[in-house]
């Protein structure tokens, strides 16, 4: 049985490391240097690091039957022969470089443990799948060969993962797309991939195999195009504020020529999250310091700023909807959704919480509520007592006026009855179009429903 370690057990690291191990059957050794983390993990207390169900109930049938053994000490990966790091590599927002220093961290420890327990019968690889700027792999590359006394095969793999559905994109992924330096290291990482879902799981997987550049390349461009639809979206938003047209049937009509597809077009409160805000500032950034024809060059940064200034013209939308709605006597407000996605809890990069920071600088009372529990808690340690935190949404619905802020299921249930009960000046601001297409429902109650493209006048 092959022993592979997971270095980095986040929110893509630790659904790996219990995907390899209680589905692919792989010996798996997990490490992570937060020492509070591992102890909450071995006290099979996961709730705080995913809310995907599945990955809680193997995450548990993998530790009970010893198929993953988790650590904070890299001595565990000694009888490894492939490591997979998933550390992250940070960009500062206020700088312009990319901080690879918890990857060539990892690096160092991993190396060092393997030659001090040489076995000069295993081959030995290291397959990076965070997300880095065209030329830090050729960079580490390099830094190995130069550094250390034993050969390793190195591949740059970049996940393309949904947080939100992570265990299901491990399970099929759309492609694998290898970075490698040699024909060697080529060969023995596409046969990894290649065990592991053909003859594993007989899964059929697209497999790419191409420089450490080009693959640097295909994962920066394919999170910038996902962040481009999004905003593309929303210029039918801009313009329908305009022209008083509906921007989501005009979205669903465009989308449904099978050259665009329906995926990322909908307009609304734009991107969030930890990886497609960061990749377009940290792209452009990159892009700045290419020796490109001046002209071409600033109309590309152009482009990738236009993309994020209409991303920020969404939270300024639904502030300007709740703006003009005040003059109603809105005192308080409630929002419904906290997490940059209806399918996680993860706050990172949110808009939603840029929302109501703004909100609460002018004054307004703040009611919070998430279908999933846990961005509730998370936003307690942001907000503090600031606003009141909602246990459920009948709290929440308590209010003078109801903002929108996920797509989740339950508020696609929203009853009619309790909000017209409790919401009192009867006015609820859409930010995601999930009621859009009872729009005419809610009106003949009485209620105010506004979507992202309206005016209140």
């Amino acid at each position: 049985m092959r022993s592979i370690g997971v270095i980095g057990l986040g929110s893509i690291g630790l659904p790996q490391a219990v995907f390899l191990s209680r589905i692919a059957g792989y010996e798996v050794y997990g490490v992570d240097i937060d020492k509070e983390k591992i102890r909450r993990l071995r006290d099979k207390n996961i709730d705080l690091y995913t809310d995907d169900p599945e990955v809680r109930k193997f995450f548990l049938e993998s530790i009970d039957k010893k198929m993953l053994i988790i650590s904070d000490d890299y001595e565990i990966l000694k009888e490894t022969d492939l490591a997979i790091i998933h550390v992250d590599a940070s960009y500062s927002y206020l700088g312009d470089e990319q901080d690879l220093s918890n990857i060539y961290d990892s690096i160092n420890k991993i190396v060092k443990i393997w030659s001090i327990y040489k076995d000069h019968e295993k081959t030995r690889g290291v397959i990076i799948r965070s997300t880095l700027l065209p030329g830090s792999m050729r960079a580490l590359h390099r830094y190995i060969k130069d550094t250390f006394d034993i050969n390793i095969l190195l591949a740059y793999v970049p996940e393309f993962s949904r947080e939100h559905n992570v265990f299901k994109d491990l399970m099929n992924p759309s492609r694998i797309v290898i970075g490698c330096d040699d024909e060697t290291s080529c060969s023995y990482f596409e046969e990894f991939y290649k065990d592991l879902y053909m003859r594993r799981l007989n899964v059929k997987v697209p497999i790419f195999r191409m420089s450490f550049e080009e693959a640097e390349l295909v994962k920066y461009l394919s999170n910038i195009f996902l962040a481009a639809k999004i905003s593309y979206a929303n210029i039918a938003s801009i313009l329908c504020e305009r022209i008083n047209c509906d921007p989501y049937k005009i979205m669903s009509a465009v989308s449904e020529d099978p050259r665009i597809r329906k995926d990322h077009m909908r307009p609304g409160l734009g991107f969030g999250g930890p990886c497609l805000p960061r990749d377009l500032f940290s792209f452009t950034s990159y892009i700045k310091k290419l020796d490109l024809d001046h002209e071409i060059k600033r109309q590309i940064i152009d482009f990738y700023r236009s993309i994020f200034e209409i991303n920020r013209w969404s939270i300024n939308k639904i502030v300007k909807l709740v703006n003009e709605a005040s003059k109603y006597g809105v005192g308080e407000i409630s929002v419904i959704g906290l997490s940059y996605h209806s399918k996680t809890s993860d706050l990172r990069g949110s808009l939603s919480i840029e929302i109501i920071k703004k909100l609460l600088r002018k004054g307004f009372r703040l009611k919070l509520y998430d279908p999933i529990h846990n961005a509730v808690k998370k936003a307690e340690e942001i907000f503090k007592d600031s606003v009141v935190y909602c246990k459920d949404l009948g709290e929440c619905l308590e209010t003078d006026l109801l903002i929108i802020l996920t797509d989740h299921e339950e508020v696609k249930r929203l009853s009619l009855d309790k909000i017209s009960e409790s919401v009192r000046r009867k006015i609820v601001i859409d930010g995601r179009g999930v009621l859009i297409d009872r729009k005419m429902e809610f009106e003949s109650r009485g209620i105010k429903i506004f979507f992202i493209q309206d005016v209140i006048s």
